[in-house]
């Protein structure tokens, strides 16, 4: 078994809990796992990310493909599903997982949009990081030769689902 396949294995049988190391392990090592296989075809990804906030005031992007996630690949449904739960932890704020649900729209985020071999970045011009492109680009295997970047108001954060996930904790 080569050791491409032998990470591969040791990623898919991965165990997963609700603390919080575990659960940023278990993210992590899904994000390598979509990396690994994503090695084998190094095609640009359509999906959606987000920029979540670390308590230590580092940003950190999560991304999602449409590859692994098929259509449920849209920010209130991974929200609701993954994001929520992983805010909760981070901040030790499990008890608030329904309140945190209900704004999805809270963090900066985008999506990419993929079409051939044309692909279109969807922002909302407020990434919280210098670098925010280039990291971009690395998660969905863009090139700028073929992407689009479009700064466009339905990417743009609410301010009410901003203040909300503020006043619950969970933002800087």
């Amino acid at each position: 078994m080569t050791e491409f396949l032998k990470r591969l294995d040791e990623l898919f049988n991965a165990p997963y809990t609700k603390d919080i190391k575990t659960s940023i392990r278990w993210y992590e090592q899904e994000s390598a796992k979509e990396k690994l296989l994503a090695e084998q075809h190094k095609q640009p990804q359509a999906g959606i990310y987000y920029w979540v906030p670390y308590s230590n005031g580092q940003w950190k992007i999560y991304s999602f493909w449409e590859e692994f996630y098929g259509p449920k690949t849209i920010h209130a449904v991974i929200w609701k599903e993954h994001l929520a739960r992983e805010l909760a932890e981070l901040y030790n704020k499990l008890p608030y997982i329904q309140q945190i649900q209900e704004y999805p729209y809270g963090l900066s985020r985008g999506r990419i949009f993929k079409k051939d071999n044309h692909c279109q970045l969807w922002h909302g011009g407020d990434s919280p990081v210098p670098d925010w492109k280039e990291i971009i680009f690395n998660e969905f295997n863009l090139s700028s030769e073929n992407t689009e970047i479009i700064e466009h108001p339905h990417e743009k954060p609410k301010q009410s689902h901003i203040e909300a996930l503020r006043k619950i904790g969970v933002m800087p």
